[in-house]
């Protein structure tokens, strides 16, 4: 009995000791102490970081799709890889022998059947000529499930850039904040001022919705009965997902620094698919810029649409251009042919006609329209032509576009000297080769993307055409004694 209170002082204090050295998650003396005492926390919880907004861009091309990442609160805006390292991915889907459909590839899942391409320009016009019109999925067409196939490929590409995002910036968009996603998607301007926007914007908020589930195939049949149940719960005017023109997206860095001139403008998009034109006016007002589209305009003119062409007119030509030289062309026979005249004018074309649409509208004052010029008059303008997409490299497109001019008599027409063509530049503070092909997909991230004040075609009443001047010789017995 003496010694009792020794030993229980004796392994009090070994208890002790050992809640002092011990890493594990059992609760200690002191800890049990706490717990015991009302009103007194154990372990204060850390606290949780503030909300934070992300926006995503994301451009959905004709053959590939690029996304753009912004997080204002640190003023960073990235391009990123949501396919592996792939900052381009395909615009595609891939029925597999399984009979469902993959986004983008199958892996190793299944063998791939069909390749579902060029899902934007089927979604604008289901009978896309270029790249052809009847695709059979399963037991559908296309043309019959292409919202549905639109919506699962947009969905897979904000979950991957939901998570590339993270991975790029793990303290930023950790899970110990919240974080407020938004995308918005590139529509070419074109469709975004028709009828056509409203089917762009119910695909993106049905992707939107189908983002947060899980990935994987999925059967046409049953894609297109979730497409249906989807679209009566959306609400799309109370969406994180927008649509915005592509052009705006591309002129956002013209209202985002103040060094860019008010002026008249134009810019087109060289793509895979197509070739998307627009001709604008910047203005500024104090801290404020807003546009006037002019004219604005898309056809299948791309790079590969071209080529497509190319190939079916080489096809019809096959005795002359292939079989010809094989049989006369000796013993290393040289294979080579010229682009037809009627591709180059069928561009030619549409380029001119998103410039006359423009100048009906006012591009040029009637004051510089006249064919000739007083010594006091101001010069002839010059239009700066700005070309940007996967193409914008192409010379053969560029010089295109400057010869236009003088084939078809613009400056005798409307009094401009020529069109000044130059690849976009980047804004200041970025420095990319590739920025010219990833100019949307960054614009598309642009604060200013929505609130910039942009007067889209659709807004104008057709001018009327200028009357025509006569010219008539004066009489020589009026004349005979002038100088």
């Amino acid at each position: 009995m003496p010694n009792d209170w020794q030993e229980a002082l004796r392994k009090l204090h070994e208890q002790l000791l050992k809640d002092k050295g011990s890493n594990s998650a059992a609760p200690s003396v002191k800890d049990k102490a706490r717990a015991a005492t009302p009103g007194v926390n154990s372990r204060p919880a850390a606290p949780r970081m503030p909300a934070v907004e992300a926006v995503l861009g994301i451009d959905f091309g004709t053959r590939f799709t690029k996304v753009a990442l912004s997080l204002p609160h640190i003023g960073r805006r990235v391009l990123l890889a949501v396919q592996g390292n792939e900052k381009v991915v395909p615009s595609r889907l891939v029925l597999g022998d399984d009979d469902r459909l993959y986004s983008i590839t199958c892996g190793s899942q299944t063998k791939p059947r069909v390749p579902l391409e060029y899902l934007k320009n089927r979604l604008a016009d289901p009978q896309a000529g270029a790249f052809g019109g009847y695709v059979a999925v399963g037991k559908f067409q296309l043309s019959e499930i292409i919202k549905p196939a639109c919506a699962f490929y947009l969905a897979d590409i904000l979950r991957k850039a939901e998570a590339a995002a993270r991975a790029v910036f793990p303290t930023e968009l950790s899970s110990n904040r919240q974080v407020n996603w938004s995308a918005n998607v590139g529509v070419p301007t074109k469709h975004f001022d028709s009828d056509m926007v409203g089917i762009f914007r119910e695909v993106a908020a049905v992707a939107w919705m189908w983002r947060t589930k899980p990935a994987g195939p999925i059967f046409p049949a049953q894609l297109a009965a979730e497409y249906e149940n989807t679209t009566r719960e959306v609400n799309l005017n109370d969406m994180p997902i927008q649509v915005a023109p592509e052009l705006t997206a591309a002129l956002a860095h013209f209202a985002e620094h103040r060094n860019t001139p008010s002026g008249a403008y134009s810019f087109f998009d060289i793509g895979g698919g197509t070739l998307d034109g627009s001709v604008f006016r910047l203005r500024r007002d104090r801290d404020e810029s807003s546009f006037d589209i002019l004219s604005a305009d898309v056809d299948e003119l791309g790079t590969m649409a071209i080529t497509r062409n190319l190939v079916v007119h080489v096809y019809k030509s096959m005795a002359n251009l292939v079989e010809g030289p094989i049989i006369l062309g000796g013993v290393s026979p040289h294979i080579g042919f010229p682009i037809p005249k009627q591709i180059e004018e069928r561009i030619q074309t549409f380029f001119a006609t998103v410039i006359s649409r423009a100048v009906q509208r006012g591009l040029f004052p009637p004051s510089a329209q006249s064919s000739r010029r007083g010594l006091n008059e101001a010069p002839k303008p010059t239009l700066p032509v700005f070309v940007g997409g996967g193409g914008c490299r192409s010379e053969w497109y560029q010089r295109l576009f400057v010869r236009t001019c003088e084939e078809y008599r613009h400056s005798a027409q409307w009094g401009v000297t020529g069109y000044d063509v130059k690849i976009v530049p980047a804004p200041s503070g970025i420095v990319d080769d590739d920025y010219p092909r990833f100019v949307i997909a960054l614009g598309l991230t642009s604060p200013n993307l929505h609130f910039n004040q942009y007067r889209l075609p659709s807004r104008y009443s057709r001018s009327a055409n200028l009357p025509d001047r006569k010219i008539s010789a004066p009489n020589y017995a009026d004349t005979k004694d002038l100088t």
